[in-house]
């Protein structure tokens, strides 16, 4: 099993990826003589942290409105103890 990743390594790896600058991973990787795969993994972490929203949502698109929650949610003030189907029902 290889050696884990130096923090201050990490860390300066991570704070150049975040910086947007079109590096090549390759030469990254040399420079702080880690593997190109590290690279990689860091900078797709980096990613998911940045813009979870920015995913691509999968399945069809959502059914219920902006108004259809609005009203569920007066409803729900009114008879807090609407179960699902009832309140499907009221829609």
């Amino acid at each position: 099993m290889a050696p884990n990743l130096p923090s201050w390594k990490a860390a300066r790896i991570d704070e150049i990826l975040s910086q947007g600058v079109d590096i090549d991973l390759h030469t990254l990787a040399k420079e702080y003589s880690t593997t190109y795969k590290t690279v990689c993994q860091r900078k797709r972490n980096l990613e998911r942290q940045i813009s979870p929203s920015a995913r691509r949502r999968r399945g069809p698109p959502p059914v219920i409105t902006d108004d259809m929650v609005e009203y569920m949610l007066s409803l729900l003030k009114r008879e807090p103890d609407l179960y699902q189907d009832e309140l499907a029902t009221y829609l």
